[in-house]
């Protein structure tokens, strides 16, 4: 059984600097693609008893790389495009991410990421097309688990 990419939600804080509760707009709106990594760390040793290294996973380095074609209408992209050519500070954030088992639930088990975004490309221009903006969103931590209620886009730790 396949899973369809429309199940799997991802929402980003776009207020993060604000004192007031954070507020959730979902990715997926405009956007053509959302590639999540996990960038494994691998650490090699070669030792003098072995003819092969020993290879050890020592962390993740978690990234979602994306792709859309800029809505300025859309509150996550209007986001996300409002970041290009800023510092550190100015674009650290939070992102959800969770599965939608079953459309009739409002509450799922959810992962928020601190992020910083990296905005590599905010308006390319193609003849009759539409702007398009690309980007990586780049976890700063570790996820906090909990849960997501997709009503309210409130998340509450566990």
């Amino acid at each position: 059984m396949s899973v369809k990419v429309s199940r799997f939600y991802r929402y980003i804080n776009t207020t993060p600097t604000s004192s007031a509760s954070p507020t959730y707009a979902r990715l997926g709106e405009g956007m053509s693609s959302l590639t999540p990594s996990l960038n494994g760390n691998i650490e090699e040793k070669q030792y003098i008893n072995s003819d092969v290294p020993k290879k050890t996973r020592t962390s993740y380095g978690k990234q979602w790389a994306f792709s859309a074609d800029y809505d300025p209408t859309d509150p996550a992209q209007e986001y996300l495009y409002s970041l290009a050519e800023k510092t550190e500070a100015d674009v650290s954030t939070y992102l959800i991410e969770l599965y939608c088992d079953d459309a009739s639930k409002k509450t799922f088990t959810a992962k928020k990421y601190p992020v910083i975004v990296d905005i590599s490309n905010d308006g390319g221009l193609e003849g009759g097309g539409v702007v398009s903006m690309e980007g990586t969103i780049h976890a700063t931590g570790e996820a906090e688990t909990g849960t997501f209620d997709i009503t309210t886009n409130t998340f509450t730790a566990a």
